[in-house]
């Protein structure tokens, strides 16, 4: 938070540096086997602590054939951590893979949570040392974690005041839509890029990610996303069931990166999402849109915005439409904003070829075609054409969602971080100088633990005074609990632009909207990134499926310069 990596960025990091210590500790224990096997011993006999050490270790020695084999209970306890840490890093990476992750997230989910603590301990155990070289990144996971670890058990359900259901194809399925209240400061604080973690303890103790949506000017925030899994399939069931007894809706964040300030170090940006992955997006272009009539458009590099968003779902267009693009029309923004949607249903496709597309089709959605939404009300029907059996306004019971004390500026939480560093760094000190021994195991579990639960008071006694009830304060003196909007001139980060370049101002101020039929060719997605060569730092934003973001990483590679490029992912 102090630095604000990238979260893109940060994930890379934390894939590759995890592939790396899986592939390390793989090799570390197929070179001490293969010693072992040219020693002549049983590698199931020198893994395996003899049942003597468990019992008796203190004088017990265990026998090995070859006098060159470290045989005592230590050395056995120290190869068996060893292999266990290994077999959790398999399965941590296993369970990694993106296919398990995003089919049976839960899975991945609770296998990580457990295999990773269990990984760790007995890494510190099977090396005297090791706790020394993982302390500084151990102690910061668990000071930026454990605040919402906290939270999340203290936490209440929020308020969800509309569900809507767009019904999807047999492919995609169909299309679920949450609003839910939200506090002034989730209000202020809320950023293009954020996402949620959603819960449903009816369906699943797992939390599970959602891109969050916001239009400035309602006081609700909205999740947009597919039922495609078993948790969404469960969600629709459970959610969209009109009728008292709904289950209750947990939610924490904020996490994820500020799209604004990435679409801010550019002259002109293009975005290319596909299907439900323009839900990102929708912020991003009603932010840059809510221009701020007290901003000096000179102070702006940003001028120009080109999205292509190929989908095959005619509902989701047309709510989308009516719900978000339509907001852009009415507002005045100095930054031409051009939107080009690509229907790729199979409908849609036949007309085009039977040469039907040019007449008016009650399928095609029309933009700016219907009148505008007379409230801003969240509760509100949102759309004149949305079938009533679609909507269901009845609340779900909570409170307006806030964001979680980890993400926002709370002074208790801030002072519990710097306490459980310094005081971990001493522990942890103390305990390798003083406690800790070179023939000894169990004393090295022994460290960890104590650093965990005191952790633990510290985040509860700093999670409880930056609540309300008591007696410290949860305001941060001097801000304004309502955001002013997106003031675009703030913040200018020119550090990616090579000096001396030009941001000169590209077309015209204003939003328009084209439809489109069919798939477009990767040429075409990418030819807004053909600019002169006096502007530069053209950016890219992504969110597509593997196998199309493929393709157009090919087209980049081919057909353009230098762009910097935006990939969205739920990989964090």
């Amino acid at each position: 938070k102090l630095w604000k990596p990238e979260p893109a960025l940060m994930t890379a990091i934390h894939i590759w540096s995890g592939r790396t210590i899986i592939i390390g500790s793989i090799l570390h224990g197929m070179l001490h086997s293969s010693r072992w096997v040219m020693q002549g011993e049983s590698l199931f006999g020198i893994m395996l602590p003899p049942k003597q050490c468990w019992t008796n270790a203190a004088i017990y020695q265990p026998q090995c054939r070859s006098f060159l084999t470290q045989c005592s209970c230590y050395d056995h306890f120290r190869n068996f951590t060893g292999l266990i840490a290994m077999v959790g890093l398999v399965v941590i990476a296993g369970t990694s893979i993106d296919i398990v992750r995003r089919k049976m997230y839960a899975l991945f989910y609770l296998l990580h949570i457990t295999a990773t603590p269990i990984t760790i301990v007995c890494i510190f155990m099977h090396w005297n040392r090791s706790i020394l070289y993982a302390a500084p990144g151990f102690l910061y996971y668990l000071a930026v974690t454990m605040p919402a670890w906290i939270e999340r058990f203290r936490q209440r359900p929020v308020s969800i005041v509309t569900v809507n259901v767009l019904p999807g194809s047999s492919h995609t399925g169909n299309f679920i839509r949450l609003a839910m209240e939200a506090s002034p400061s989730a209000l202020q604080k809320m950023r293009p890029g954020f996402f949620l973690y959603l819960r449903l303890p009816h369906i699943s103790k797992v939390s599970h990610p959602f891109s969050v949506v916001h239009v400035p000017g309602r006081p609700c925030l909205e999740i947009l996303f597919r039922t495609r899994g078993h948790f969404t399939r469960s969600a629709e069931s459970v959610l969209a069931t009109p009728g008292p007894g709904r289950p209750p809706v947990y939610c924490h964040g904020y996490y994820g990166s500020d799209l604004l300030g990435a679409a801010r170090r550019h002259a002109t940006i293009t975005v290319i999402a596909a299907g439900i992955g323009i839900t990102p997006y929708l912020t991003l272009l009603a932010y840059l849109a809510d221009y701020d009539g007290n901003s000096k458009a000179t102070d702006q590099a940003l001028r120009k915005v080109v999205v292509h968003w190929v989908c095959r779902d005619v509902t989701l267009i047309d709510f989308c439409c009516r719900e978000y693009f339509e907001y852009l029309s009415k507002t005045n923004s100095p930054i031409s904003i051009d939107i080009i949607i690509h229907n790729t249903s199979k409908s849609a496709v036949q007309d085009d070829e039977e040469g039907l597309a040019s007449e008016p089709s009650v399928d095609m959605p029309r933009c700016f075609m219907q009148p505008p939404s007379s409230s801003m009300d969240c509760d509100a029907e949102v759309g004149s054409s949305t079938p009533p059996e679609n909507l269901h306004s009845q609340k779900i019971e909570g409170v307006p969602f806030s964001p979680t004390l980890l993400n926002a500026e709370m002074w208790g939480h801030h002072i519990s971080l710097i306490l459980l560093l310094w005081t971990g760094l001493l522990m942890v000190y103390y305990g390798y100088r003083h406690v800790q021994t070179n023939t000894s195991i169990k004393e090295r579990a022994l460290i960890p633990i104590l650093v965990v639960l005191w952790g633990l008071i510290l985040f509860l006694v700093g999670n409880l005074c930056s609540d309300p009830p008591f007696f410290c304060s949860s305001q941060i003196k001097g801000k304004s609990p309502v955001r002013e909007g997106p003031l675009l001139h703030e913040n200018m980060d020119e550090s990616k632009c090579p000096e001396g370049e030009s941001v000169t101002p590209t077309g015209q101020h204003g939003v328009s909207i084209q439809h489109t039929v069919g798939r477009p060719s990767i040429e075409r997605l990418l030819e807004s990134l053909q600019l002169p060569e006096k502007t530069s730092c053209p950016g890219l934003f992504l969110c597509a499926p593997a196998a199309f973001l493929h393709d157009v990483h090919a087209g980049v590679r081919r057909e353009t310069g230098k762009v910097a490029i935006y990939e969205e992912s739920f990989l964090i």
